[in-house]
């Protein structure tokens, strides 16, 4: 790899979309970025996904990289072990990426961010999947809501707006890291391919879950409320694998909610 004199890692997680992702586009303000992805089995244990969304995550990986040239790097393993061995050779000054919530990732980044301080390498962390964060909604006593009526009504009603949706950002200052592995070496789809049956029903990546948006925003809002509890309906959004895997920002879908019923604050 070409050696720069200074260089940035956006670590891509659970945010597999260029459009509002606030850790990408801070990053991109850097003169040169390497965008990795690591499949971490080792730190999930019990919680390693099923065949099902390994699927999905793979077609979406292969959706954006694509739109990123194929400038994406493939990793597997232990992200400490992983960025140690990226740092001992690339002069990394900053890392980025956008934050997740299960308890065993926060635990996994609370010792990753404290092993790339003490190599001296600035760690910056966004919002990019919820409208608030957990510790933005609180009771008066500053302790969580356990019942989601007054959560809503007393906590996210009451509070501010989320932030705005950004733009996609220029994409020139990403770098491509010669001596990592491909998409298929991370060995996210089982030989047998019984997963071609998902292959007619479901698109993953960005632009199918904003036309799938669009789609529910034309033809099943309007009767939501009678006909949510019935998923085989077009009243049915079928977001929920794209905004798991960050194709979408909640965001997003906020304040073109706002828009389309006039009424932005």
């Amino acid at each position: 790899m070409k050696t720069y004199d200074e260089l940035s890692i956006y670590w891509l997680r659970q945010d597999l979309r260029l459009t509002d992702n606030p850790a990408l586009t801070k990053s991109l303000e850097s003169n040169n970025v390497l965008v990795i992805y690591i499949l971490d089995d080792v730190n999930s244990k019990d919680n390693k996904m099923g065949g099902s969304s390994r699927w999905w995550l793979h077609r979406s990986l292969e959706n954006l990289n694509e739109k990123l040239d194929n400038k994406i790097s493939f990793y597997s393993g232990n992200p400490s072990d992983i960025f140690s061995e990226l740092s001992s050779r690339l002069n990394i000054k900053k890392v980025y990426w956008n934050r997740c919530y299960e308890p065993w990732r926060i635990k996994r980044d609370i010792v990753l961010k404290k092993l790339l301080l003490d190599k001296g390498i600035k760690v910056n962390s966004y919002n990019s999947n919820l409208l608030w964060e957990p510790n933005q909604i609180l009771k008066s006593d500053k302790t969580p809501y356990k019942v989601f009526t007054p959560y809503y009504r007393k906590g996210c009603l009451n509070h501010s707006s989320p932030r705005m949706p950004i733009n996609k950002p220029n994409l020139e200052n990403i770098i491509k890291d010669e001596k990592n592995n491909n998409l298929e070496d991370l060995c996210l789809l089982d030989k047998f391919k019984w997963y071609s049956k998902f292959e007619n029903l479901w698109t993953p990546g960005e632009d199918s879950a904003y036309l799938k948006f669009n789609k529910f925003l034309e033809n099943g809002l309007n009767g939501y409320r009678n006909a949510r509890n019935f998923p085989e309906k077009e009243n049915v959004s079928q977001l929920s694998p794209h905004l798991h895997f960050g194709e979408i920002s909640p965001n997003q879908i906020w304040y073109e909610l706002d828009e389309k019923f006039n009424n932005y604050p």
